[in-house]
């Protein structure tokens, strides 16, 4: 994550994608599995994956991660592909 870049999909998005896509193939109790371990791997994400940002990366995540109401933003709401 060197290069700091225009985010054109948010990890989120993606996930958010991922989910919506399945919902249609799955069945109920398989999909809510899913949607469990999507939670918990963003969780886990906007937990912990901050910490390996390199410093253009980290100003921009504490910026957005420390700003008040509408404004705040979770790693996986700011960084993607």
């Amino acid at each position: 994550m060197s290069e700091t870049k225009k985010i054109e999909i948010t990890i989120e998005e993606v996930f958010e994608e991922f989910l919506k896509a399945h919902a249609k193939l799955l069945k109920p109790k398989t999909l809510h599995k899913n949607e469990e371990v999507v939670g918990l791997f963003k969780e886990s994400l906007n937990g912990y994956a901050y910490q390996y940002l390199d410093e253009k990366e980290s100003a921009l995540f504490d910026k957005l991660y420390e700003a008040r109401s509408k404004k705040h933003r979770e790693f996986c709401e700011i960084f993607g592909s």
